[in-house]
This record gives C-alpha cells, structure tokens and sequence, in this order.
C-alpha cells in the first residue's frame, strides 16, 4: 500500500499540472486571439511542427533508463548529460541548417528566423540539470510539478505582455523562450546535482534506450500513418474528419491516463527494483483506471453527435460516427498502454517492441485492404479491430509475463465492466444515448447535461451496489474510498496545526 500511495498521489500531482497547463492555455488562446492575426498563430505552429517531428524520431528515452535502474549513481547522471548534450547540439544544428529550407518550402521567410531562435533553445535544453530525474524516480511529483508549472505561469504572463506591446507573432516565440529558459534555471534551483560530462554509463544508458526508441517509433506509427493513408487515398477532408475525432475520442487518455502512466511508470520501475509483486500493482492500477475510464469512454460514445454539433457544427457531422466507434475502443487502448509502461518498467523490451509493432502493422494492413471499399469507416472498422485484439492480448501475456493469474485481471475489472454496460442500457432505455443532436442549440446543451447526469449517476449507483453485494471486496473501489479518506484526513491534520 504505501507504494501504491505513493503512486497515486503521484498520478493526483501530474492530473493538476494538466489541468492547470490546460487552464492556462484555454485563457491564453481566449486573450491572444483578440490581440493577434491568425497567421501570428501559423506561422509559430509551422515553425514549432517541424522541430516535433525531429524531435520525435530522436527521443532516446534515457529518464526511463535511469528511472528503471538498481544502479543509480552519479555516473549514470553524467553520462545521461553527455548524450542530452549531443543530442542537442545535433538536434540544434538540424535546425539552423533546415531552417532556409523550410522558409522556402512553407513560402514563408519569416519562418527561418524563427527556427534560428528554436535551434539555439534546443541547444540549451541539452544542457538541463539531468538529476530532476530523481523527481520521478523517487516519486516526488510535487517537485517536478514545481519544475512545471512555475515557468507556464511566467512564460504565459510575458506572452500576453509582449502581445500587447509588439501586437505580433514575436510575442508567442517570446513565450516560448521564457519557458525554456526559466524551466533550465529552475532544475539548477531545485535539485543540488551539478551535472559533468562522462561516457562510464552511456553504454549502459543506450542499451535500453534504443529499445524504448524502437517501442516510442513503431507506436507513433501505429497512432499517426492511418492519417496517411487516409490523406493519399481520400483527400484532406477526410484526414480532417478523421483528426478531429480521434483527438475528440482519445481525450480521456490524453488527459487523464497519459498523465497518470507517467506515475506508474515510477511506480512499476519502484516495484521491479524492489522485487515486488509487479503483477499485482499492475492488475490493481488497470483496475483503478478502468474505474474512471470505462464511464468516460462510453460517455464519449453516447454524447458524440449531441458533441459535435455543440462544439463543431455541422459541417464535422462526418467526426460523429467515428468518436462514437473510436470512443469504445478507447478502454482497450488503455489496457495495451498499461501494458507496455510495464513491460518496459520491468525490462521486458522485446517483448514491449513485439506487440506495438505488431499492432501497428495489423492496423496498416487491415486499413489498406478496407478503405478502398468502405472509406474512412474502413479505417475506423481496422483501429476498432486492431486496438480489441491488442488491449486483450497485451494484457493477459503482461499479467502471465509478470508471474500473475489472468482471472486476478478479471477480478479487478468485471466490476467496471458491469456497471458500464448497466450505464448504457440506461442510457438508451432513457432515450438519451446515441440520439441524433436537435437543432435547437439550447436542447442540445440540455440534452447532454441530462445525458451525463442520468449516466454518472447509474453508473456510481451500479457501482457501490456490486461492491455491496460482492462483501465489499478488496479491490479498486476500496483503495480508493482509502485513499480519499487518508488524503482528506492528512489534508485536515495539516489545516488544525
């Protein structure tokens, strides 16, 4: 339990810095929309594209190294800030160098000087303060929030700031550079170490991180080429429809599970150096999302055309089928992603790098052999396919791989998956789910609030009911209700001294 407390407060730590980051960055859209030009927008968001995609295919995964390892030293500190230093070095001069290239091929020369500022931050990012690594390691998320949020809130006041004052696209890169530059000064603020230049570790350091490079790239193709193919054989309307509602379906992974695995990966890595049971902080952690995630998935489902006539209109009614489809399929995902952050948490590399690779070559296959004859509903049929068979398959191999019983996975999430199930059937008896959006907007806005409240509440209801039946049984819901109730009684303790 105190690992799995630590765990969980990690994962409480990580869901504010999101939420505060998202918070922050909706008023920021809201002000700087009426102080620039829309092209102030696209010309950063050209710019700040092209080094992702570098930066993507050149993401080493030393933290998770380090994270994982029985043997941290110093050494392996030093030589983590070796490689971060080339990498930038490298990375920095790809960019000046690419820099009058994309000005040329964008049509835009202001995008060049731009970049020239974007290679120079890249360059002094290699130079951070490796050691906030331990932040993670040790589980320390309030620090690492600090790390965090301390420079989102500077860099968000000198961006409206210099918007007011330049009324230009200057202001957004300005922003970004205080980010940078305050988040550099604040790692050599808040942790002692003094990072030296060594290669005694790097050996060790690569060994792991091309394997989780090779797993991070065959995910990003498995996530991002049935865009492509899309884009070649159906045109940029299609690849549209298709974005918008796969960013819409993935948002309960996006902003809740991806923020949470960041904890349990520390956790996971905790527990396999300390010879834990793994197999059984894994089953205990899929049963504890699935408790948010199942309701928020089906949710999604029910609501998506009431979603984007509300939030889209109705030139996006094409997005509805798809996050309705997609939105189901959203568990599953979160199983397979569950999965491998374990895997990897515990060194099983191959077999990490087997199943996204897999997956990912069956969702191309299967997406070129449907979209000639269904179109982009044969593309959302082969994801819907592809990420069942995955989610399944990767997590009972994890639970056997790691020395546990499936029917203890079972056990954890049947549960959830009731009272889900429950949840819709309400839902559709109630006329309320998976209806087309009225015409009037006010309805509509009536009509999800209506659908999320019947929903939320047969849910939680269907929940505690199986719980009580079952002899309130170890398990999901009562490491939360103990988790709830120690928080809330330390958050007092603190409050009466």
């Amino acid at each position: 339990m105190p690992l799995a407390k630590k765990t969980a407060t990690g994962a409480a730590w990580i869901v504010l810095w999101r939420v505060v980051s998202r918070s922050l960055g909706v008023v920021s859209i809201l002000v700087l929309a009426r102080l620039l030009p829309p092209e102030a927008f696209g010309l950063v968001a050209i710019a700040t594209s092209v080094v992702t995609a570098l930066d993507t295919f050149s993401i080493l995964g030393w933290q998770d190294a380090i994270i994982r390892s029985k043997e941290y030293n110093k050494r392996m500190l030093n030589s983590a800030f070796t490689i971060c230093t080339i990498r930038g070095l490298v990375m920095g001069l790809l960019i000046a160098a690419g820099a009058p290239f994309a000005a040329q091929f964008f049509g835009e020369p202001r995008i060049e000087s731009i970049l020239y500022l974007l290679a120079v931050l890249t360059v002094l990012e290699g130079f951070e303060n490796v050691g906030v690594v331990e932040f993670r390691r040790e589980l320390q998320f309030n620090k690492e929030f600090i790390l965090f949020v301390v420079p989102r809130f500077v860099a968000f006041a000198v961006t409206i700031l210099s918007a007011f004052l330049l009324k230009s696209y200057w202001a957004l890169v300005l922003g970004i550079a205080t980010q940078r530059l305050c988040k550099f000064a604040i790692g050599y603020l808040i942790h002692p170490h003094r990072p030296q230049f060594s290669t005694n570790a790097v050996g060790d350091l690569l060994s792991f991180s091309l394997w989780t490079w090779a797993i991070s790239t065959s995910m990003f193709v498995r996530d991002r080429f049935p865009s492509l193919i899309i884009g070649r054989v159906l045109g940029p309307t299609q690849v549209g429809q298709f974005t918008i509602g796969w960013e819409i379906a993935m948002l309960p992974i996006t902003e809740l599970v991806q923020p949470i695995e960041r904890a349990l990966f520390s956790g996971f890595s905790s527990a396999a150096r300390s010879g834990s049971d793994l197999a059984d902080l894994f089953t205990r952690a899929a049963g504890v999302v699935a408790l948010f995630i199942l309701p928020m998935s089906i949710g999604m489902s029910a609501l998506s055309d009431l979603l984007v006539s509300v939030a889209l209109g109705a030139a996006w009614q094409d997005a509805s089928p798809l996050i309705m489809w997609l939105s189901i399929s959203t568990p599953f995902f979160v199983l397979a992603s569950l999965s491998i952050t374990c895997l990897i948490a515990n060194a099983r590399l191959r077999e990490a790098l087997t199943i996204t690779t897999c997956s990912g070559g069956a969702i191309l296959a299967l997406s070129i052999a449907l979209i000639g004859d269904r179109g982009l509903q044969g593309v959302m049929i082969a994801i819907l396919i592809v990420m069942v068979l995955e989610g399944l398959t990767a997590a009972v191999l994890t639970v056997r791989w790691l020395g546990g019983r499936p029917s203890a996975l079972v056990a954890s999430l049947w549960r959830s998956i009731a009272s889900v199930l429950v949840m819709a059937a309400v839902l559709d008896l109630a006329g309320l789910g998976w209806i087309a959006a009225p015409e009037d907007f006010m309805t509509t806005i009536y009509k999800m609030a209506e659908t999320v409240t019947v929903g939320a509440t047969s849910y939680i209801i269907a929940s505690a009911t199986l719980w009580l039946l079952c002899g309130k049984p170890v398990g999901a819901e009562s490491w939360l209700i103990q988790f709830a109730t120690e928080t809330l009684g330390s958050l007092r303790r603190r409050l009466e001294s």
